[in-house]
Protein backbone atom coordinates (compact mmCIF):
# COMPACT_ATOMS: atom_id res chain seq x y z
CA UNK A 1 0.00 0.00 0.00
CA UNK A 2 2.85 2.15 1.09
CA UNK A 3 4.71 1.65 -2.49
CA UNK A 4 1.50 2.49 -4.29
CA UNK A 5 0.93 5.33 -2.35
CA UNK A 6 4.10 6.60 -3.22
CA UNK A 7 3.65 5.89 -7.38
CA UNK A 8 0.50 7.90 -7.05
CA UNK A 9 1.98 10.75 -5.22
CA UNK A 10 5.24 10.90 -7.11
CA UNK A 11 2.84 11.46 -10.27
CA UNK A 12 0.69 14.29 -8.89
CA UNK A 13 4.37 15.90 -7.01
CA UNK A 14 6.95 15.02 -9.71
CA UNK A 15 9.57 17.83 -8.02
CA UNK A 16 8.98 16.26 -5.02
CA UNK A 17 9.62 12.69 -5.66
CA UNK A 18 12.78 12.41 -2.98
CA UNK A 19 11.26 14.36 -0.13
CA UNK A 20 7.94 12.06 -0.67
CA UNK A 21 10.72 8.37 -1.16
CA UNK A 22 12.17 10.45 2.16
CA UNK A 23 9.06 10.36 3.98
CA UNK A 24 7.50 6.76 3.07
CA UNK A 25 11.04 5.12 3.78
CA UNK A 26 10.31 6.91 7.01
CA UNK A 27 6.50 5.94 7.89
CA UNK A 28 7.83 2.47 6.82
CA UNK A 29 10.84 2.02 8.87
CA UNK A 30 8.72 3.79 12.19
CA UNK A 31 6.35 0.65 11.58
CA UNK A 32 9.31 -1.98 11.72
CA UNK A 33 11.06 -0.37 14.75
CA UNK A 34 7.78 0.56 16.75
CA UNK A 35 9.32 -0.94 19.71
CA UNK A 36 12.55 0.84 19.24
CA UNK A 37 11.48 4.63 18.78
CA UNK A 38 8.68 4.20 21.30
CA UNK A 39 11.64 5.74 24.42
CA UNK A 40 12.94 8.44 22.27
CA UNK A 41 8.73 9.44 20.87
CA UNK A 42 7.73 9.35 24.84
CA UNK A 43 10.97 11.83 25.43
CA UNK A 44 10.35 13.89 22.87
CA UNK A 45 7.01 14.17 23.73
CA UNK A 46 7.42 14.84 27.23
CA UNK A 47 10.09 17.36 26.99
CA UNK A 48 7.85 19.60 24.42
CA UNK A 49 4.83 19.36 26.83
CA UNK A 50 6.72 20.67 29.57
CA UNK A 51 8.48 23.46 27.40
CA UNK A 52 4.91 24.21 25.88
CA UNK A 53 3.28 24.49 29.12
CA UNK A 54 -0.66 25.40 29.38
CA UNK A 55 -2.66 28.04 27.26
CA UNK A 56 -0.01 28.68 24.76
CA UNK A 57 -0.40 31.30 21.88
CA UNK A 58 0.74 30.35 18.42
CA UNK A 59 2.73 27.57 18.54
CA UNK A 60 4.27 26.77 14.67
CA UNK A 61 5.52 23.48 14.38
CA UNK A 62 8.65 22.78 11.13
CA UNK A 63 9.17 19.58 9.78
CA UNK A 64 6.47 18.42 11.03
CA UNK A 65 6.08 15.12 9.49
CA UNK A 66 3.12 12.94 10.51
CA UNK A 67 3.47 14.01 13.97
CA UNK A 68 5.00 10.94 15.74
CA UNK A 69 7.23 13.08 17.75
CA UNK A 70 4.36 15.44 19.00
CA UNK A 71 1.18 14.87 21.54
CA UNK A 72 -1.22 16.33 19.66
CA UNK A 73 -4.08 16.08 22.27
CA UNK A 74 -1.79 18.22 24.48
CA UNK A 75 -1.44 21.23 21.70
CA UNK A 76 -4.52 21.00 20.79
CA UNK A 77 -5.93 21.84 24.32
CA UNK A 78 -3.02 24.15 25.11
CA UNK A 79 -2.49 26.38 22.23
CA UNK A 80 -4.97 29.22 20.74
CA UNK A 81 -3.56 28.36 17.19
CA UNK A 82 -1.17 25.64 15.58
CA UNK A 83 0.48 26.00 12.39
CA UNK A 84 2.63 22.87 10.83
CA UNK A 85 4.47 23.29 8.34
CA UNK A 86 6.23 20.44 5.78
CA UNK A 87 7.85 20.24 2.56
CA UNK A 88 5.52 17.19 1.72
CA UNK A 89 2.48 17.62 0.06
CA UNK A 90 0.95 14.59 1.01
CA UNK A 91 1.13 15.13 4.97
CA UNK A 92 -2.26 16.96 5.16
CA UNK A 93 -4.40 14.10 5.98
CA UNK A 94 -2.34 13.14 8.99
CA UNK A 95 -2.54 16.10 10.05
CA UNK A 96 -6.51 17.01 9.89
CA UNK A 97 -6.58 13.66 11.60
CA UNK A 98 -4.59 14.57 14.83
CA UNK A 99 -6.53 18.00 15.02
CA UNK A 100 -10.31 16.97 14.22
CA UNK A 101 -11.95 19.60 16.20
CA UNK A 102 -9.69 22.84 14.33
CA UNK A 103 -9.33 20.64 10.97
CA UNK A 104 -12.02 22.95 9.19
CA UNK A 105 -11.16 26.24 11.52
CA UNK A 106 -8.04 28.98 11.13
CA UNK A 107 -7.02 27.61 14.63
CA UNK A 108 -5.31 24.98 12.38
CA UNK A 109 -2.71 26.56 9.40
CA UNK A 110 -1.59 23.85 7.25
CA UNK A 111 1.70 25.24 5.21
CA UNK A 112 3.89 23.16 2.63
CA UNK A 113 7.00 24.83 2.00
CA UNK A 114 10.55 24.21 1.98
CA UNK A 115 12.08 26.62 5.06
CA UNK A 116 15.21 26.94 3.46
CA UNK A 117 13.81 28.55 0.23
CA UNK A 118 16.62 27.55 -0.91
CA UNK A 119 16.13 23.82 -2.37
CA UNK A 120 14.88 23.95 -5.08
CA UNK A 121 17.09 27.12 -6.98
CA UNK A 122 20.27 25.32 -5.54
CA UNK A 123 19.16 22.05 -7.37
CA UNK A 124 18.52 23.69 -10.63
CA UNK A 125 21.82 25.85 -10.42
CA UNK A 126 24.11 22.78 -10.31
CA UNK A 127 21.77 20.37 -12.27
CA UNK A 128 22.50 23.30 -14.79
CA UNK A 129 26.48 23.03 -14.35
CA UNK A 130 26.66 19.39 -14.45
CA UNK A 131 24.47 19.64 -17.54
CA UNK A 132 27.10 22.40 -19.02
CA UNK A 133 29.75 19.38 -18.00
CA UNK A 134 31.52 22.26 -15.74
CA UNK A 135 34.71 21.49 -14.58
CA UNK A 136 35.36 20.31 -10.92
CA UNK A 137 36.90 23.91 -10.19
CA UNK A 138 33.52 25.22 -11.58
CA UNK A 139 31.40 23.12 -9.61
CA UNK A 140 33.15 23.84 -6.28
CA UNK A 141 32.58 27.77 -7.29
CA UNK A 142 29.33 27.01 -7.40
CA UNK A 143 28.45 25.14 -4.30
CA UNK A 144 30.40 27.62 -1.85
CA UNK A 145 28.61 30.84 -3.44
CA UNK A 146 25.13 29.01 -2.68
CA UNK A 147 23.73 31.64 -0.51
CA UNK A 148 20.24 30.28 1.54
CA UNK A 149 17.48 32.61 0.04
CA UNK A 150 14.35 32.70 1.43
CA UNK A 151 11.90 31.83 4.45
CA UNK A 152 8.44 31.06 4.83
CA UNK A 153 6.56 34.27 5.97
CA UNK A 154 3.45 33.32 6.40
CA UNK A 155 3.58 32.48 10.49
CA UNK A 156 0.08 33.51 11.33
CA UNK A 157 -0.89 36.81 13.13
CA UNK A 158 2.18 37.06 16.31
CA UNK A 159 3.54 33.44 16.42
CA UNK A 160 4.96 33.04 20.17
CA UNK A 161 6.58 29.48 20.08
CA UNK A 162 8.36 27.75 17.29
CA UNK A 163 8.82 23.47 17.93
CA UNK A 164 11.45 22.54 15.18
CA UNK A 165 11.49 18.41 15.21
CA UNK A 166 14.53 16.40 13.76
CA UNK A 167 14.79 19.46 10.76
CA UNK A 168 18.32 20.83 11.61
CA UNK A 169 19.67 17.48 11.35
CA UNK A 170 17.59 16.49 7.67
CA UNK A 171 18.83 19.63 6.20
CA UNK A 172 22.55 18.45 4.98
CA UNK A 173 21.01 14.56 4.59
CA UNK A 174 18.52 15.80 1.90
CA UNK A 175 21.08 18.39 -0.06
CA UNK A 176 23.80 16.07 0.41
CA UNK A 177 21.29 13.63 -1.39
CA UNK A 178 20.17 15.70 -3.99
CA UNK A 179 23.44 17.39 -4.89
CA UNK A 180 25.15 13.73 -5.08
CA UNK A 181 22.09 12.50 -7.39
CA UNK A 182 22.85 15.23 -10.01
CA UNK A 183 26.65 15.00 -10.32
CA UNK A 184 26.51 11.18 -10.67
CA UNK A 185 25.37 11.86 -14.58
CA UNK A 186 29.03 12.37 -14.85
CA UNK A 187 32.11 10.38 -13.74
CA UNK A 188 34.37 13.21 -13.39
CA UNK A 189 33.28 14.76 -9.79
CA UNK A 190 33.57 11.39 -8.61
CA UNK A 191 37.06 9.55 -7.01
CA UNK A 192 35.09 6.49 -6.79
CA UNK A 193 31.62 5.18 -7.51
CA UNK A 194 30.11 6.84 -4.67
CA UNK A 195 32.22 10.01 -3.21
CA UNK A 196 32.10 12.71 -4.99
CA UNK A 197 36.12 14.51 -5.24
CA UNK A 198 37.40 15.88 -2.19
CA UNK A 199 37.28 19.74 -3.03
CA UNK A 200 33.44 18.58 -4.44
CA UNK A 201 32.48 16.91 -0.84
CA UNK A 202 34.23 19.74 1.08
CA UNK A 203 32.18 22.32 -0.88
CA UNK A 204 29.37 20.67 -0.66
CA UNK A 205 29.47 20.56 3.44
CA UNK A 206 30.31 24.43 3.44
CA UNK A 207 26.94 24.56 1.78
CA UNK A 208 25.26 22.40 4.48
CA UNK A 209 26.72 24.74 7.50
CA UNK A 210 24.89 27.97 5.35
CA UNK A 211 21.76 26.08 5.77
CA UNK A 212 22.18 24.94 9.19
CA UNK A 213 22.67 28.70 10.09
CA UNK A 214 20.15 30.20 8.14
CA UNK A 215 17.84 27.98 9.97
CA UNK A 216 19.03 28.68 13.61
CA UNK A 217 18.73 32.19 12.37
CA UNK A 218 15.06 31.75 11.70
CA UNK A 219 13.76 29.79 14.71
CA UNK A 220 15.82 32.92 16.08
CA UNK A 221 12.91 34.85 15.30
CA UNK A 222 10.36 33.75 17.98
CA UNK A 223 10.08 34.38 21.52
CA UNK A 224 10.39 30.63 22.42
CA UNK A 225 12.05 28.14 20.60
CA UNK A 226 11.68 24.42 21.26
CA UNK A 227 14.41 22.49 19.47
CA UNK A 228 15.03 18.62 18.94
CA UNK A 229 17.80 17.64 16.50
CA UNK A 230 20.15 14.56 16.23
CA UNK A 231 23.97 15.70 17.00
CA UNK A 232 25.99 12.20 16.55
CA UNK A 233 25.02 9.24 14.34
CA UNK A 234 26.58 5.59 16.06
CA UNK A 235 26.78 2.84 14.16
CA UNK A 236 27.63 -0.13 15.93
CA UNK A 237 27.89 -3.80 15.07
CA UNK A 238 26.60 -6.63 17.58
CA UNK A 239 29.57 -8.58 18.05
CA UNK A 240 32.28 -5.47 18.68
CA UNK A 241 32.44 -3.27 21.53
CA UNK A 242 33.46 0.16 19.63
CA UNK A 243 31.22 1.99 17.93
CA UNK A 244 32.03 4.69 14.98
CA UNK A 245 30.49 8.06 15.41
CA UNK A 246 29.98 11.03 12.79
CA UNK A 247 28.18 13.79 13.51
CA UNK A 248 25.07 14.46 12.07
CA UNK A 249 25.60 18.35 12.15
CA UNK A 250 28.22 20.59 11.44
CA UNK A 251 27.71 22.35 14.83
CA UNK A 252 27.45 21.06 18.47
CA UNK A 253 24.87 21.15 20.92
CA UNK A 254 27.09 23.67 22.79
CA UNK A 255 27.55 25.82 19.95
CA UNK A 256 23.75 26.17 19.63
CA UNK A 257 23.24 26.85 23.18
CA UNK A 258 26.02 29.54 22.31
CA UNK A 259 24.23 30.69 19.33
CA UNK A 260 20.72 31.44 20.81
CA UNK A 261 22.90 33.04 23.94
CA UNK A 262 24.06 35.42 21.77
CA UNK A 263 20.94 36.03 20.39
CA UNK A 264 19.39 37.07 24.14
CA UNK A 265 17.90 33.57 24.95
CA UNK A 266 17.65 31.61 28.35
CA UNK A 267 18.20 28.06 28.02
CA UNK A 268 15.39 27.35 30.21
CA UNK A 269 15.33 23.50 29.55
CA UNK A 270 17.45 20.92 27.79
CA UNK A 271 17.85 17.19 27.61
CA UNK A 272 19.53 14.54 25.53
CA UNK A 273 18.73 10.68 24.88
CA UNK A 274 19.86 7.60 22.26
CA UNK A 275 17.13 6.60 19.43
CA UNK A 276 17.71 3.23 18.73
CA UNK A 277 16.10 4.26 14.82
CA UNK A 278 17.72 1.40 13.02
CA UNK A 279 18.55 -1.66 14.94
CA UNK A 280 20.46 -4.25 13.40
CA UNK A 281 19.08 -7.08 11.58
CA UNK A 282 15.89 -5.70 11.69
CA UNK A 283 16.81 -2.50 9.47
CA UNK A 284 20.55 -3.90 7.99
CA UNK A 285 22.00 -7.47 8.95
CA UNK A 286 25.66 -5.90 8.81
CA UNK A 287 24.96 -3.13 11.43
CA UNK A 288 22.44 -0.77 13.46
CA UNK A 289 22.40 2.63 13.89
CA UNK A 290 21.47 4.80 16.96
CA UNK A 291 21.01 8.85 17.04
CA UNK A 292 22.11 10.80 19.71
CA UNK A 293 19.42 13.42 19.84
CA UNK A 294 19.57 17.19 21.86
CA UNK A 295 16.69 18.44 23.19
CA UNK A 296 16.61 22.37 23.64
CA UNK A 297 14.11 24.94 25.12
CA UNK A 298 15.09 28.63 25.04
CA UNK A 299 13.09 32.04 25.86
CA UNK A 300 13.98 35.26 24.81
CA UNK A 301 15.16 37.21 27.75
Amino acid sequence: MEALSYIVNSLRFPDRRDYLQMSAGIRARSRRCRQFWKPHLELSRLFINSSLGSKSGQVVVMGAGMLLDIDASFLDANSKQVQLIDIDPTLKKYWKRSFPRRSQSSELVMTVADLTGSMDSWYRALGLAVKNKSSIEEVVALLRSLKPEGEVKEFGVNPEIVISINLLGQLGVYWRDRAASLLKADPCYFEDSELPVVQIREAIEASIVKLEMAHLALLAKFSRVILLSDIYYHYYKKNLSDWQTENALSVSGAQIVEFFIKQNFNLEQSDSWLWHIAPQDIENPEYGEIHEVNAFYFKRS
